[in-house]
């Protein structure tokens, strides 16, 4: 809809409103139409009207500002409809407002010209592009109300409405709805909004990539640029009668709260555009919500299957032939892997002495303040660790086991601010590390959409030699869908692969994907998922491109271990050189593969070892099932797994195997000497 009207074309009546004239100085200033400028229109009208002017068109009335007096008269609409109108505020879009004049167009048509609403659109300042969003009345974005205790699900059950975001039992700062109602018949909206609990409601959002995005409308954030001081950052933000709702960790970066922006997006806008506009700002941008960012594909996981029964498990190593990589390196502390995600069970048994020691004076929680540890509440970053820095204890074998992990805990469903948070992290990981430190920095998340906050972030960390490797993202809806942020150039896009290398039926595909690593098939049989470490101390099993994702991230710790020097896109260009090319198309170069980056060429099977080979070699190539269990007390699977690759040539070669611990592997190695 437009926003102004020709002053050349405007009928008398539209003139007299939106000029705030007289009929007769409108009828007057018609018959000197046309005007060739606008300086000439100016001429012809009061001071103050000529102020209205937008050029040579004219302002129309903002819809979201208009007293319910002045919507009735302009609009000739009884009072009872102009209440129900305004009661409906924020409109992104007039047409939001036509289940409201059902059997009566002309009265829309007449409403429609003399108000427009305003345009969620502003200029992404990092890329120079316009950004255009649609308001989409479908899913309504809530925001409730600080300190309310009832949970999502609790607040819209009664009123017919499906909730669309992660938690139903839990309070949370926001939450979105199925709002699809509302174009017919009863408008639980309209009772949401009569809720204590409720602060605000905002439609959804589609941007030309067809993403769905939420945004908070007296939000924005603001990222300055360096050297721009506290001091100087207050008088702009003053001089545009905006105020500090948080100020981040990231140097110069703030949460902005726009006075009236909950109820007219002409406030945002306008804030948008005077900071974007200032050369002490880098980007501003809305204060995107990110709800259900998670990337595991399974509902939940659930406990792993017992030793008898889970043979196959260890399948995502064997895939990417893991054991034989361990025979060059089994990683180095000088090689961080910063996992940014729901945080990490750091007392887990599976990950002791593979996660970075906390420091008292720092804080890894960027969600909330509960706590400075990442305390993990969904297991998603635990899970990720196990399959990063697990020591073998329950089965749970990391690929880089000797690397770090630090463990940053952020925002995923919506319970702050969701970007401007991970933004924090992501150059907090930057930062943390030493000098004499590789970083890796592994995200298993999407955002809702092209986030300027997070592609600046990611490229940052590029910029500065640390390898981002991103989920590819779950169940697309064809081949290269939009997903972010692992389509940014400056990531590692990664897609799954099942047991058998095919593309798992979850992942997607297309022009934007690099590499695959293993993520499960996704079907209800736990040997062809993987394993990992679980909350309460546990091993789950689960399946997803969040799962594929440290598998390659695992295999540029241990590359990074064995040759330190090497500049992050060399490192990327090794993993993708290195692959193992797969038949179905948009796996990128194919499956990551750990021994042939590291330069071991592909296994080569031999005659059975000689009777002079070491006792516990022999041993372990010539012992039945029960021998070897009861000589180096090994579980069942280990055992079972030693034989199934029987014969090994020399001892190396038996590390990496599903639970055989290091004490197991000495005791092998010094049997009979």
């Amino acid at each position: 809809m437009a926003q102004t009207i020709s002053l050349n074309n405007a009928s008398e009546e539209q003139l007299a409103v939106l000029l705030g004239v007289t009929m007769a100085q409108a009828r007057a200033f018609a018959q000197q139409r046309p005007f060739a400028s606008p300086e000439a229109g100016a001429a012809a009208l009061p001071v103050a009207s000529a102020a209205k002017l937008d050029g040579l068109n004219v302002q129309l009335l903002n819809i979201n500002d208009a007293s319910v007096a002045d919507i009735a008269r302009i609009a000739q609409i009884a009072p009872d409809r102009a209440q129900a109108i305004a009661a409906g505020r924020p409109y992104y879009s007039l047409f939001e407002l036509r289940r409201l004049f059902a059997g009566n167009p002309a009265g829309f048509a007449r409403l429609a010209s003399f108000f427009s609403a305003a345009e969620f659109s502003y200029q992404d300042k990092l890329s120079g592009d316009v950004v255009r969003l649609v308001p989409d009345r479908s899913r309504m974005l809530v925001r409730f109300a600080e300190g309310q205790t009832e949970s999502a699900g609790d607040v819209g059950h009664p009123l017919g409405l499906k909730l669309l975001s992660a938690h139903s039992q839990k309070p949370q700062q926001y939450a979105v709805y199925d709002a699809g109602q509302v174009e017919s018949g009863a408008d639980p909206v309209a009772s949401l909004r009569q809720k204590p609990s409720v602060e605000s409601i905002t439609p959804s959002f589609l941007d030309r990539d067809g993403c769905t995005r939420y945004a908070d409308g007296a939000l924005c954030l603001v990222q300055f640029r360096q050297g721009v001081s506290p001091d100087e950052q207050n008088k702009l933000l003053a001089s545009i009668s905006v105020e500090v709702e948080e100020r981040h960790r990231a140097a110069g970066l703030l949460t902005i709260r726009i006075p009236g922006g909950a109820t007219n997006p002409a406030a945002l806008m306008k804030a948008l555009a005077a900071l974007n506009a200032s050369d002490k700002v880098k980007f501003a941008e809305p204060a995107f919500i990110g709800l259900n960012d998670l990337e595991s594909a399974a509902l939940k996981a659930i406990p792993a299957a017992n030793e008898t029964e889970s043979a196959g498990l260890q399948w995502n190593l064997d895939l990417i032939r893991a054991a034989e990589a361990w025979g060059v390196t089994i990683g180095s502390a000088k090689v961080v892997v910063a996992v940014i995600d729901t945080g990490v069970e750091i007392t887990h048994s599976a990950l002791a002495g593979g996660v970075v020691q906390r420091p008292p004076s720092e804080t890894w929680n960027f969600a909330d303040d509960s706590s400075p540890d990442p305390v993990d509440e969904e297991g998603h970053g635990t899970f990720i660790a196990g399959l990063l820095v697990g020591n073998g204890k329950m089965g749970i074998r990391g690929l880089c086991p000797q690397c770090r992990v630090l463990p940053l805990k952020v925002p995923l469903e919506g319970t702050t601010q969701s970007y401007g948070r991970r933004r924090d992290a992501i150059l907090y990981a930057l930062d943390f590390v030493s000098p004499d430190t590789r970083l890796i920095i592994s995200i298993s998340w999407k955002t809702t959409g092209d986030i300027a906050a997070i592609r600046d972030a990611v490229n940052i960390a590029a910029s500065r030699n640390a390898l981002v490797v991103c989920s590819a993202g779950n169940w697309p809806d064809g081949p290269s869908q939009p997903h972010y942020p692992s389509d940014y150039p400056s990531t590692m896009s990664i897609a799954a692969v099942a047991p058998d290398q095919s593309r798992a039926p979850y992942s997607f595909y297309g022009a934007a994907v690099d590499l695959a690593g293993p993520g499960g098939s996704g079907s209800d049989v736990s040997a062809e998922n993987i394993t990992s470490s679980g909350l309460g101390g546990s091993a789950t099993v689960d399946f997803g491109t969040s799962f594929s994702t440290p598998h390659v991230a695992g295999v540029a710790a241990l590359v990074l271990s064995k040759f330190p020097d090497l500049a992050a896109r060399d490192l990327r260009t090794r993993l993708e050189g290195t692959a193992t090319p797969l038949s179905d198309a948009g796996m990128g170069r194919g499956l990551v593969n750990a021994a042939a980056a590291l330069g071991v060429s592909a296994q080569v099977v031999d005659a059975p070892v000689a009777n002079s080979a070491p006792a516990g070699l022999a041993a372990v190539n010539n012992d039945d099932l029960d021998t070897l269990i009861a000589k180096f007390q090994l579980l069942p699977i280990t055992a079972r797994i030693l034989i199934a690759r029987r014969p090994f040539r020399q001892l190396g070669d038996i590390r990496g195997a599903l639970g055989l611990t290091d004490d197991q592997y000495d005791a092998i190695a010094s049997y009979g000497g």
